[in-house]
């Protein structure tokens, strides 16, 4: 649920999952816009897998960076993956294998943060 346009964001999906109070949410996908913080906002989401979360204009969800480093409205655990390598996690998954080895990652700080 997510897209890189604005006028794409699914906005009227976004208010009924947080009118229904769903709550421990799995979101995933390259790029997290402006709904996927609203729902971190509501409290709706447990996890985050992807590369980023927020708005082209607005910068980093405020949301998002608020749960993980206050733990408002809730904790979020996060599984931080770079644009290509979720995308070849996506790749993987597709065709049947458990991981697709990725070098671009190396020397990032992605491989410290994700410990599972």
């Amino acid at each position: 649920m997510g897209a890189a346009l604005e006028n794409a964001i699914p906005f009227a999906v976004t208010h009924e999952l947080i009118r229904q109070g769903l709550q421990n949410l799995n979101m995933i996908a390259p790029i997290s816009d402006i709904s996927t913080d609203m729902l971190i906002g509501s409290g709706c989401v447990k996890t985050v897998t992807g590369a980023w979360v927020g708005n082209v204009s607005g910068g980093m969800g405020h949301n998002y960076r608020r749960a993980a480093e206050q733990g408002i409205p809730n904790s979020i655990k996060i599984n931080d993956y770079s644009n290509f390598s979720i995308g070849m996690a996506f790749f993987a998954g597709a065709y049947g294998l458990p991981y697709i080895p990725v070098k671009s990652i190396l020397g990032s700080d992605i491989t410290k943060s994700n410990t599972s």
